[in-house]
């Protein structure tokens, strides 16, 4: 999925996941035409888990994504603790269509696994 903004969600988004403060150069405007990738990854074996992966790249001098840390993980944060950071963050539930929007994500990616390994999504 392709979402286009401006850059002043992508300020708030470093901002509301800490990214900003490990970060201190992603504190000010960005660069015209960056782009940030948020991925939704299945945990390695035999782990159950689903993780969020936040990469950025800062305008058009750099092919390269870079993988940021969010809420000060140094990996991979797992999917149930960042929506849950949020939540507690601003003590409201994340909203419904965020949620809808992270489960549709996460059974395209199973999907797609199962695909790949020749096995029934089911």
């Amino acid at each position: 999925m392709l979402i286009e903004s401006t850059y002043q969600p992508l300020i708030s988004f470093f901002h509301m996941t800490e990214i900003a403060k490990a970060y201190p150069q992603l504190k000010g405007l960005p660069d015209y035409a960056s782009a940030v990738a948020i991925e939704i990854r299945a945990g390695p074996a035999p782990e159950d888990r689903d993780f969020i992966r936040v990469k950025f790249r800062n305008g058009t001098q750099t092919d390269n994504f870079e993988t940021l840390n969010v809420f000060g993980h140094k990996n991979d944060i797992p999917l149930t603790e960042f929506i849950y950071r949020l939540e507690v963050r601003f003590g409201i539930p994340i909203p419904t269509c965020f949620i809808v929007l992270i489960l549709h994500s996460l059974l395209e990616l199973r999907h797609r696994l199962c695909l790949r390994m020749g096995q029934d999504l089911w």
